[in-house]
């Protein structure tokens, strides 16, 4: 392998290596401010968001029928 392939190898590594440690905060942080916002009347929409995690994905939804609307 060339010089340049390793380089770019090593990089990619490093990239995602960072990628898998600020993720999840991110996806905290946006999970927390999501349900700051979330209007409260009787609190289960603000009960009801999740976070999940697949692989490199993280996924924060709600099942709620009306959770689109807010």
């Amino acid at each position: 392998m060339s010089d340049f392939a390793v380089d770019i190898s090593r990089w990619t590594q490093n990239v995602q290596a960072k990628l898998d440690q600020v993720g999840p905060k991110v996806a905290d942080e946006a999970m927390k401010r999501i349900q700051d916002r979330t209007p409260v009347d009787t609190g289960a929409l603000k009960a009801a968001w999740t976070q999940t995690t697949d692989g490199s994905v993280i996924t924060i939804s709600n099942d709620l029928p009306y959770a689109n609307v807010v």
